[in-house]
């Protein structure tokens, strides 16, 4: 029997395999995860539709914190200029009006639109009968007032 290599081979590929099962066995162990057996899913459906829910939910606060950055960034750009009054401080203000333009123009053309994706939605409503005072309200309800010549530009792109 010592002499036969045929079955050494064979001895020693089982024992390898079953040392390496036990191996990988080990590392999932400890690594804290667990092996799935067929049919078994890692998440279950209430799982995974609260974490489509948080998902939208973080896609909409992304762009309301995105909405918030360039509204502040506009309004500190033009207190900025009018207290400096220099050429390079009132060169911000534009750039920092066609960034916020920007983003409420989509927003108004998304408006009227059926939501695709969980993307932001808001909704910019009018304050009484002037088309130009006007506010953007968000999923959570908070409302901020648009400035009136934000609001002009974006009519006179439609």
């Amino acid at each position: 029997m010592e002499q036969n290599v045929a079955l050494w081979a064979i001895g020693i590929a089982i024992t390898g395999f079953v040392a390496g099962y036990g191996a990988y066995r080990s590392i999932m162990e400890v690594s804290g995860q667990h092996i799935l057996q067929k049919g078994e899913t890692a998440v279950s459906e209430a799982e995974l539709t609260r974490l489509r829910s948080d998902s939208a939910h973080l896609t909409a606060q992304a762009g309301q914190n995105e909405f918030l950055v360039r509204y502040l960034r506009y309004e500190v750009a033009k207190m900025v200029a009018d207290y400096y009054k220099t050429e390079s401080t009132r060169a911000d203000v534009p750039k920092a009006k066609k960034l916020l333009v920007d983003m409420v123009y989509s927003l108004w053309k998304k408006q009227g639109e059926f939501p695709t994706s969980s993307e932001m939605r808001a909704a910019i409503i009018r304050k009484g009968f002037d088309p130009l005072d006007s506010r953007i309200r968000f999923a959570d309800n908070s409302e901020w007032p648009l400035p009136r010549e934000i609001k002009e530009e974006v009519l006179e792109r439609d």
